[in-house]
């Protein structure tokens, strides 16, 4: 077993690999998997390298936040890089702020000429957010676009415990200081409830003004209602798909095979692959910094 398991962890270090080739008209395709945080969680170095050798993808997927932006940075100065597709089925998380530093990267690429083009099947609205940032957004003709808000929601436990019989000593003061609700409630209190609502409202405000200034329409064209909702739904005779065009939250609705036609238009052919000219996230971060940048947790730490 320990030599099965060095073999792999060897094979991992010294296998050689393909340089990544990107050809002189090119997309840069953002396909992001898994969500985007600040600072990875530590793994396990063999078990790493195991995973590497055998193939397998990690069960909880993260993005460096500062990985996204280098890539975005480079290309945007490098011009091979003619445009750039947002691709995000894969994008599982990202907060406000991480979502606007990539954002404010993605305003600087289109700045320097060169467009960019969302596609997907289905936007979260952390993933819709990032699309709003493109020329154009493109979505599966069975996808959706569903945009719920910001909302909060702890668990309470007060008639859990009484039922264990567990007793709690909670030390408490001051109106607002909602921490330990949890242990002496089975609802959240007025107070609790306003204190959330004050800044949940500010965040789903910014969202909100930031996704209509890029898109072109009103602030109220968020649905607000389940009413509203419903109605605009009965008028796109229940399609999601057609919903999202009538809202101008999408431009286009494209099976994938005519948004490869799309972009095969605008940089090439790639015809080993059939498809169009093209270099992945993870490719080009290849080729901004180190494949296997060697990292100790016991040191490299602040």
């Amino acid at each position: 077993l320990f030599i099965i398991v060095f073999g792999f962890f060897i094979a991992a270090l010294v296998q050689e690999e393909e340089g990544v080739v990107v050809a002189d008209k090119s997309a840069l395709v953002l396909d992001l998997t898994g969500a985007l945080v600040e600072e990875k969680t530590w793994v396990d170095p063999v078990s790493q390298a195991i995973n590497e050798g055998t193939g397998s993808k990690d069960e909880d997927p993260e993005v460096l936040v500062r990985d996204v932006v280098k890539v975005v940075r480079e290309a945007t100065t490098d011009k091979r890089i003619q445009v750039m597709v947002l691709r995000l089925d894969e994008m599982t998380s990202g907060s406000m702020d991480k979502l606007q530093v990539i954002g404010a990267e993605l305003e600087k690429f289109k700045a320097a000429g060169k467009k960019i083009y969302a596609t997907a099947s289905y936007y979260s609205q952390s993933q819709y957010f990032l699309a709003s940032y493109a020329d154009s957004i493109n979505i599966n003709p069975m996808g959706s676009v569903l945009l719920e808000g910001f909302g909060s929601f702890p668990m309470y436990y007060k008639a859990a415990l009484e039922k264990l019989q567990i007793s709690t000593h909670v030390f408490k003061v001051g109106t607002y200081k909602s921490a330990v609700e949890p242990f002496t409630r089975n609802d959240m209190s007025p107070e609790a409830k306003e204190a959330n609502k004050a800044w949940l409202d500010e965040l789903w405000a910014n969202y909100k003004q930031q996704v209509a200034t890029r898109r072109g329409f009103d602030v109220s064209n968020f649905d607000e209602t389940y009413a509203r909702l419903l109605e605009r739904l009965k008028a796109a005779n229940g399609d999601m798909t057609q919903y999202a065009l009538d809202a101008k939250l999408v431009d286009a609705a494209k099976t994938r095979q005519e948004f490869r036609k799309d972009l095969i238009a605008l940089v090439g052919e790639d015809k080993e692959n059939h498809t169009f000219n093209q270099v992945s996230f993870e490719d080009y971060l290849s080729l901004v910094q180190p494949k296997h940048p060697v990292v100790n947790p016991l040191t490299d730490k602040v």
